[in-house]
């Protein structure tokens, strides 16, 4: 099983959505699960090639794994994709491709995904108003942060209930 594989049966099994939002939600992603183990299929019978795989070596791995925890810590404000690459020492090329090929998203989505995983935790706690969460998880507009955690979550952050 792949890691983008992980990801999404996690998804399925820890799904943030109720009702009809929840049955759509884990409908979707059992459908990207079959989609990614019919690309693997496709990539094993040797139709189709990544190039990665081939390429990364245990330091590049820990490498992305690093770019990832800098993201992760600097989410209010993280670097650019070019800085972040120069800051663990491979190509912008290399942290793109790896990234895709070993987390299954890219870098800027997985940002995006840890900022509203720790906006929802911090929704959940009731602790802070919407727009001192925006602007923790670094997001400088509060109306660009609920259209993207509509999107994500399919409910408005001012409704999310947890």
């Amino acid at each position: 099983m792949t890691p983008r594989m992980r990801q999404l049966m996690m998804q399925v099994l820890y799904c943030p959505l109720n009702g009809i939002a929840a049955a759509y939600f884990v409908e979707a992603k059992i459908m990207e699960l079959i989609a990614c183990k019919l690309d693997e299929l496709e990539a094993s019978s040797g139709k189709k090639t990544t190039g990665v795989l081939l390429s990364l070596k245990k330091d590049d791995v820990d490498r992305l794994h690093f770019a990832r925890d800098l993201l992760k810590s600097r989410m209010e404000n993280p670097p650019e994709l070019s800085e972040l690459a120069r800051m663990v020492g491979i190509s912008r090329t290399k942290l793109i491709n790896g990234f895709s090929y070993l987390f299954g998203t890219t870098p800027a989505a997985c940002l995006r995904d840890m900022r509203l995983k720790r906006a929802r935790q911090l929704l959940f706690q009731r602790e802070k108003s919407l727009t001192e969460i925006a602007s923790i998880v670094g997001y400088a507009s509060l109306s660009h942060f609920s259209k993207v955690f509509r999107a994500y979550y399919g409910v408005p952050p001012s409704r999310y209930t947890g």
